[in-house]
């Protein structure tokens, strides 16, 4: 099992000259896991993935609203001293 910290920027203004991150901490074997684990915790859909570098993603998930779909992405560093 490995560690994996996903990272949200969320669009709008910025509060008192910062935007603000929220993220999550999911122990999944593999990032596809960890990716699909949050969907159903954030109620959203999975849709893709990109890999950046050997331990970044770029993880893409959809959610329908009253009136339209939101899309957004998660930044996921997979932490490679975590061996579970």
């Amino acid at each position: 099992m490995k560690k994996f910290a996903f990272y949200l920027h969320p669009k709008g203004d910025a509060i008192r000259g910062h935007s603000p991150v929220f993220f999550s901490v999911i122990v999944s074997d593999s990032v596809e896991q960890a990716a699909q684990k949050l969907s159903v915790l954030n109620q959203s859909v999975y849709c893709g993935l990109l890999k950046v570098t050997s331990n970044k993603y770029h993880v893409y998930f959809s959610k329908s609203v009253p009136d339209a779909n939101e899309e957004f992405m998660y930044i996921v560093i997979e932490d490679p001293e975590s061996k579970f």
